[in-house]
């Protein structure tokens, strides 16, 4: 195991730790974290587009965050697991614009098998995912371990609120009250009270 693939493992399981303290592993759906993982991957694409090298950073480390979270989720029912090894993987695509393409029609590919429930197929395609990951961070100047290791940073002392459809909603999202207080309405509602 190189150096760079140990540092992401222990990353990995950070995050995983993570995850599984907030009730998102446990309880959150495939497609709905998915969709995060979609959101987060536009950041980058954005970040490009401003020219935004740190928000760059960052948006690789919260699509792997989320893939991270997908996995976990899936990995509940099935016997799947990410390759990290995927990430050293060289697809000799040197440009940022053509990895952020390859990137998206590898997404599209994971959206559609979950939306087939084939979530096994959605894991394989989360790992062809990786090295397109990996080749926008290096494109951009960065290591991966690094944009890695900036969103576990800024995860690891979060909290939040899951919603019952597995939306995990951050303690600082400005509405965060409003979104609680309309769940847990809903929950006395439902309850009878």
């Amino acid at each position: 195991m190189s150096k760079n693939t140990k540092k992401i493992q222990e990353l990995y399981d950070k995050i995983k730790e993570w995850g599984e303290k907030n009730g998102i592993i446990q309880n959150a759906k495939a497609n709905i974290q998915f969709l995060k993982t979609i959101s987060e991957k536009s950041e980058i694409s954005k970040a490009f587009l401003e020219d935004d090298k740190e928000e760059f950073k960052d948006a690789i480390g919260d699509t792997f965050v989320t893939i991270v979270m997908v996995t976990e989720i899936i990995k509940k029912d099935n016997n799947v697991k990410l390759n990290l090894s995927k990430l050293n993987e060289d697809k000799n695509v040197k440009t940022i614009l053509l990895n952020l393409t390859h990137l998206d029609v590898i997404l599209g590919e994971v959206a559609d098998a979950i939306a087939k429930n084939q979530m096994e197929k959605a894991v394989e395609f989360l790992n062809e995912s990786l090295p397109y990951l990996s080749n926008l961070s290096l494109e951009n100047g960065l290591e991966f371990n690094e944009c890695v290791e900036a969103a576990y940073n800024v995860i690891k002392d979060r909290t939040g609120f899951l919603t019952p459809d597995g939306t995990f909603v951050k303690s600082t999202d400005d509405n965060y009250e409003e979104i609680v207080n309309k769940y847990s309405k809903n929950k006395k509602a439902k309850k009878g009270e």
